[in-house]
């Protein structure tokens, strides 16, 4: 929605209804056919929260993901993967990234 505003830090990236176009014809390469997008589009017809007590569910729901992925960190445990975080050192300074890298690429800034 347009008038939605984020509140919760995420690495997911999220698109507003208004640049939804320019995003999708951002990408060249195509990657389905006429029938997979007749479906996709189906499935985010279908999945759209149009109620209130909807919204509301949604909404708590992604701050329990975000508590849980906070509490995760807390105790060392990449939320990703379940990998243990270990201290690294890169060219911009010390942070904290998840032992199973590069197959799991979580890292968190180090404050």
């Amino acid at each position: 929605s347009d008038d939605a505003t984020i509140k919760v830090k995420t690495e997911k990236h999220v698109i507003y209804t208004k640049n939804l176009e320019k995003t999708i014809k951002s990408y060249t390469e195509k990657r389905f056919d006429a029938d997979e997008v007749k479906r996709i589009a189906a499935k985010i017809v279908e999945s759209n929260i149009d109620s209130k007590e909807n919204r509301k569910e949604h909404v708590q729901a992604i701050h329990t993901n975000v508590q849980n992925d906070k509490k995760a960190v807390q105790q060392g445990i990449c939320p990703k993967c379940g990998g243990q975080l270990v201290e690294r050192k890169g060219k911009y300074g010390a942070f904290t990234g998840c032992s199973n890298y590069p197959k799991c690429r979580y890292t968190v800034n180090n404050k």
